[in-house]
């Protein structure tokens, strides 16, 4: 396949003129510092030196022997009157023709080199399928040919093309023809066909060979192609893609699975064909900017890349033909290169200027084609691992001119779909011009995608493309890329607008609820001390009364830095009965940081103890309420619940962000918010007052926002967890046994030091649920805890939020199936079990 710069038509576009000048001056400058023309070598019989593309692909086949994902495939139906033995002949004269489908390869003292045997051997194989019921012939032919075109070859032994004919009637045939890519191309292919059809009218008719014999041969190109790559000419284009590339990174696509170590190449795809309105219209577009096609389309495809990862500097690999001499145009051959073209979409540009930038980036690269993409891999030395393709990640590909089909004398012959379950890339854009409009195949690795995925993202480029010819000036961040199928799923069918999600109730009053139902049950313990549900009330009353009386109300902010016990717990509810909104400064911090939170939320109040004071350097705006030394003066204030000065949707909490990209911010979360997270979650979870809770994270990260008010809300008992235990796994899973903890709330790093400590540890659990977050999850770590446990008592559920979104934003249950086959959600998309609720409907930062 190629990019229709390769093969222009008639009537030149401005690009294409643009580039065709381009080329004139490149390929004068290259014919006076090149090498000579491609000679016949003398020696046919000494084995000779890899192409550079040809020595990539048999590395790779040394690491993954055999990788079926460079096997070349045309399936075809034949209608009408076949010879078998003209078509064998046709096939076999060709293979005998071309020395590169008669090549063999093999390791010489570490260095491999190919073997041009001197009599062809090519397996052809007639398959009859009349023996099968009709309707059952061609489904059983198709299935065929998908098994002989994932059929492996081995480069040490060959033969590196194969075909098969199989017969459903008298006059129905089916042809699939296979090659390695390491002796063709998507061009030899043509070649291939063209030169049988030649032969096959000729062997049918009792003719003698009409093909003249080729002057050259793909060996005599690889020994040119090593002089050429040491001259001048080639120097200067790998110096010019090394300035262009230099600095590339990879594309963080949005994945169905974790990227595996070593990828195994399978592949799936999904094809869509845009109507033939669309396609007028992208073309009409292409001649507007003096672009082609192809160029369009990849500046689409870049806009749909960026606003899938959000990045901007996007390289995107697009092949090439590779023959630019014309001895080269009827040889069967690996000839076709990989350019990247590297595009820069920062400051939200509109798409027209998109494609100003794409085109100018396309014209520049294709006057640099000729060198090798491996060459310029080695210049540039990127870090290289088998799990990524480097330089570019991601294909597109546009076919604008028909494949020559195959012709058979008074038989019609039309292709078959024949995609193979392989992709060598993450993903690749396959776009091919026909009569009825722009059929899109979107390839992606099975590794990390799901066909359902890339039938998503390919409904997504068609809105983004209409999107694109109604409105080319838009910026792209305004563009449509989400079809109303899945706008509505989101808004909807995720999100119910029906679903009342909070109650508009501030928080803490479904506290003083409890207080009043069960005034004698344990709300909350430390160590050994305890306090009921009526006496945390009382306590967080009476702090809150003169929180007040220091100008705590509606809308201000109140610094709380206390260490874990339960006057902490108290203090965060009493700040919120005061009407303001707590800004937690745990006392762990570096003085750095506690000092620029203060300095940022500029809080009027601080709740903290007598020990702490040092913390904090005087403040003359800053009035300080010390738990211990004012103990007399608070425990005299009115115990009552004070009257609601908040609504809900006044802040409850400040919690500030850990920096780690920047500057801290402070996150500013309502009662309604916090609500919201607990009544969205309800039916997943029916928590009630016999949960015990542990509160195991800092207060100053939103983890325990679900663990504190997870418990209080509904009654059940929290048990905070002191900072020596939450450090030694032993003690803490003795605390979880001695308590009967049945929520408990971890990241992924503390569960698996939790993990290691429950293998040797004899004393059953009480949990219902054990909550993840914080983290990224491997699944693969929960192996030993499922082998022990089990999936469902206790459940394990991965949940995942940022500080700016309460918390938590999906809920997902892992099953022991997910130990096989890690799930990460790709953008816009459940995973199997995973809801996505928006919990918050607004931030206000």
């Amino acid at each position: 396949m190629s990019e229709d710069v390769d093969r222009p038509s008639p009537e030149l576009s401005a690009a294409q003129r643009s580039l065709l000048e381009k080329r004139i001056q490149e390929a004068r400058r290259i014919a006076s510092s090149s090498p000579p023309r491609i000679r016949r070598r003398a020696d046919l019989a000494a084995p000779v030196p890899l192409s550079s593309a040809q020595q990539r692909l048999w590395v790779l086949d040394q690491l993954v022997p055999g990788n079926r994902a460079y096997n070349l495939t045309r399936t075809l139906r034949v209608e009408g009157p076949l010879s078998d033995e003209a078509l064998r002949r046709s096939v076999e004269e060709v293979v005998a023709r071309h020395e590169s489908l008669r090549t063999t390869f093999a390791n010489r003292e570490g260095q491999p080199v190919q073997i041009v045997a001197e009599k062809p051997t090519v397996p052809f194989s007639v398959v009859s399928l009349e023996h099968l019921p009709e309707a059952q012939r061609m489904p059983r032919a198709l299935e065929r040919a998908l098994e002989d075109a994932e059929d492996l070859f081995d480069l040490s032994t060959g033969p590196l093309l194969r075909a098969t004919l199989m017969r459903l009637a008298p006059e129905l045939h089916v042809l699939q023809v296979t090659a390695h890519h390491i002796a063709a191309d998507g061009w030899s292919m043509e070649v291939f066909f063209r030169e049988v059809s030649i032969l096959y009218d000729a062997f049918s008719s009792g003719e003698v060979r009409p093909l003249e014999p080729l002057d050259v041969q793909y060996p005599d190109f690889c020994i040119w192609q090593r002089e050429f790559l040491e001259s001048p000419a080639a120097a200067a284009q790998i110096a010019k893609w090394a300035e262009h590339l230099r600095g590339v990174g990879s594309l963080d696509l949005p994945t169905d699975r974790a990227r595996p170590t070593v990828p195994t190449l399978r592949g799936a795809y999904h094809t869509r064909l845009f109507s033939k309105r669309r396609l007028d219209a992208l073309a009409a577009v292409s001649r507007e900017r003096g672009a082609t096609l192809f160029m369009t389309l990849l500046a689409a495809f870049n806009v749909f890349l960026q606003r899938h990862t959000g990045q901007d500097d996007l390289s995107v690999a697009a092949p090439i033909a590779g023959r630019n001499l014309p001895e080269l145009e009827n040889l069967i051959g690996f000839f076709a290169n990989t350019i990247v073209l590297r595009s820069d979409l920062s400051g939200d540009p509109t798409f027209r200027e998109v494609l100003a930038r794409v085109r100018e980036a396309a014209l520049e690269s294709y006057t640099h084609q000729d060198v090798p993409l491996e060459k310029i891999v080695e210049t540039l030395r990127p870090e290289r691992s088998l799990a990524v393709n480097p330089i570019a990640q991601v294909l597109g590909v546009l076919q604008n001119v028909p494949l020559a089909p195959l012709r058979l004398k008074r038989a019609k012959v039309t292709p078959l779909e024949s995609w193979t379950r392989t992709s060598r890339f993450d993903l690749e854009l396959h776009a091919t011009e026909t009569a009825d409009g722009l059929a899109c195949t979107l390839v992606g690795s099975s590794d990390l995608f799901e066909e359902k995925s890339l039938e998503r993202m390919l409904a997504r480029f068609e809105t983004l493309t209409d999107s694109i010819v109604r409105t080319p000036d838009l910026r792209i961040s305004e563009l449509d890329l989400l079809p109303e199928t899945e706008r509505a799923e989101i808004v909807s069918d995720w999100n119910p607008p029906s679903r009342d999600f909070a109650s508009g109730r501030p928080i803490y009053e479904f506290l003083e609820d409890r207080a009043d139902r069960s005034p004698d049950s344990v709300a909350a313990e430390f160590e050994d001390r305890r306090l009921s549900y009526a006496e945390l009330n009382r306590k967080a009353n009476q702090l809150a009364s003169h929180l007040r009386a220091l100008g705590a109300g509606p809308g201000v902010l109140v610094g709380v830095c206390l260490d874990r016990s339960l006057e902490m717990v108290i203090a965060l509810i009493a700040v919120l009965k005061s009407g303001g909104a707590y800004v937690p400064l745990d006392p762990e911090y570096p003085a750095e940081r506690l000092a620029f939170m203060l300095a940022d939320a500029q809080t009027p109040v601080l709740v903290t103890a007598s020990k702490f004071r040092s913390l904090f350097p005087e403040q003359s705006h800053v009035r300080v309420c010390s738990i211990d030394a004012d103990a007399e003066t608070i425990g005299a204030r009115d115990s009552g619940n004070p009257t609601r000065l908040v609504s809900s949707e006044d802040p409850a909490y400040v919690i500030y962000t850990s920096g780690s990209t920047g500057k801290p911010k402070g996150v500013v979360v309502t009662h309604r918010n916090i609500d919201r997270l607990f009544t969205a979650t309800e039916p997943w979870f029916h928590f009630d007052e016999r949960d015990v809770w542990t509160l195991f994270h800092s207060y100053a990260f939103d983890f325990s926002v679900w663990e504190l008010w997870g418990a209080l809300r509904y009654g059940g008992r929290l048990v905070i967890v002191p900072g020596s235990v939450a450090r030694s796994p032993e003690a803490f899973r003795a605390l979880l046994v001695r308590s009967g903890t049945t929520v408990l709330n971890q990241t992924p790093s503390a569960l698996r030091q939790l993990i290691a400590q429950d293998e040797i540890s004899t004393d059953p659990l009480a949990l219902r649920f054990v909550i993840l977050g914080g983290e990224a999850l491997d699944p693969g770590m929960l192996r030993p805890w499922f082998d022990r446990h089990g999936d469902e008592a206790p459940r394990i559920v991965n949940m995942y939020g940022i500080t700016e979104t309460t918390v938590h934003v999906t809920y997902r249950v892992i099953a022991r199936e997910d130990l096989r086959q890690p799930a990460v959600s790709a953008i816009g998309r459940p995973i199997p079990d995973l809801q996505v609720y928006i919990l918050d409907d607004r931030l206000r930062l």
